[in-house]
């Protein structure tokens, strides 16, 4: 009963997942890496599918079975179909005539999953139920292939690219700096500032980017430099030079 029931879960939660991912990035625009959104949206539908399914579904499913041990009227038809009125609970818990539609669907093939291996089992033909693993996962990866090779390709990371996503986080020191390659001269407390953004490669699409400010108030000057290494989505500082400015 244990492998019926988790094997029932797993197709269910990885054919829901996948369709449930696969229709919201349809509504969006095709871009680069198309095939790993799919997984990570996948994934995040199969974190509450699994979860409801794993505790609620099998909990309901065991007492369904308890109840057609005891009623020989309760066919396997009647079985299936219980499923799926218990299944509609998730638009009543959320008001949603939609997550109950969702809800009683997925119960039916829970349901119907679970009768197919019931049915197995008693034959003793186990490569039926391998197929409700093999069958999920084979899909997961040619979804993902099919759409990583019909994906466009990423557009260079450039040196102004790296600069603008350097300054990016509202309120920090960073922000204050020109979004690309180039100087802010201007005066803040009574002090002349310019603020410079500069930027050189260190390897393919990776760059050091270095923020450095100038202050100058008669006989008082500074300088200050901060340098952070930049790839595509990531940042990690390197050190600063200087004093703090005395105006901040």
């Amino acid at each position: 009963m244990i492998v019926r029931k988790f094997t029932a879960t797993f197709f269910t939660t990885s054919l829901l997942s996948l369709i449930l991912a696969g229709t919201y990035l349809s509504f969006s625009v095709f871009s680069p890496n198309t095939g790993d959104h799919l997984l990570g949206w996948s994934l995040f539908y199969g974190i509450y599918i699994g979860a409801i399914i794993l505790f609620y579904g099998n909990l309901v499913s065991f007492f369904i079975e308890w109840l057609q041990g005891k009623w020989d009227w309760i066919t396997q038809w009647f079985y299936i179909l219980l499923h799926g009125v218990f299944g509609l609970a998730n638009g009543l818990l959320f008001e949603s005539w939609m997550l109950g539609f969702e809800g009683a669907i997925a119960a039916i093939v829970y349901a119907a999953i679970d009768r197919w291996v019931y049915f197995r089992q008693k034959k003793d033909k186990g490569m039926g139920i391998k197929l409700f693993y093999i069958f999920p996962i084979a899909v997961y990866l040619l979804s993902w292939g099919v759409l990583e090779l019909a994906s466009p390709s990423e557009p260079p990371f450039t040196k102004n690219d790296a600069a603008a996503f350097a300054v990016q986080g509202e309120g920090t020191i960073e922000n204050t700096f020109p979004d690309h390659i180039g100087k802010w001269e201007g005066t803040i407390k009574g002090f002349k500032v310019t603020k410079e953004t500069a930027v050189r490669e260190i390897g393919k699409e990776t760059y050091m980017v270095v923020f450095t400010e100038r202050w100058e108030k008669g006989l008082l000057k500074g300088t200050r430099s901060m340098y952070y290494q930049v790839e595509r989505g990531t940042l990690s500082g390197r050190g600063q030079e200087g004093n703090d400015p005395p105006y901040n």
